[in-house]
């Protein structure tokens, strides 16, 4: 808990981009990625299922909509994040994420645009790094 409210700290200083428009601009803060044990990464991992992304819930509106979903650009053909939960956490949005790609033989060093989308209207946009190391299986 208290690395979560270090993380929270942190974020509050940061200037906080909401948009209500089809076109989100990059937001002025910087999302903070986390594992279930509220520890901190600098980058989401592929092959990651554990990883959690945490936004200020005013770059939402202050509310979690029920259609909310998220669109990724930026990454490498094969390369995909996907929600799997939605949490408010002491005023954060909590996005739960699936990261993944289709072949572990090509390494992946990208930076990842997030949207925010509820229905057809983009709420904010962030970037965050996307790693995974090369390997063969």
């Amino acid at each position: 808990m208290k690395k979560l409210m270090l993380i929270a700290l942190s974020m509050l200083s940061l200037s906080v981009s909401t948009l209500a428009t089809a076109s989100a601009a990059p937001a002025l803060y910087s999302p903070a990625i986390i594992d279930s044990d509220d520890m901190p990464y600098t980058t989401l991992y592929t092959e990651a299922a554990w990883q959690s992304v945490l936004i200020p819930m005013s770059a939402v509106g202050n509310t979690i909509p029920g259609d909310l979903t998220l669109e990724i650009t930026g990454l490498p053909e094969g390369v995909t994040i996907s929600l799997s939960g939605v949490s408010q956490q002491n005023g954060f949005l909590m996005l739960s994420v699936d990261t993944e790609r289709v072949s572990a033989q090509t390494a992946v060093y990208a930076m990842a645009n997030v949207t925010v989308m509820s229905g057809t209207t983009a709420l904010t946009t962030f970037q965050v790094p996307v790693a995974g190391a090369a390997y063969s299986t």
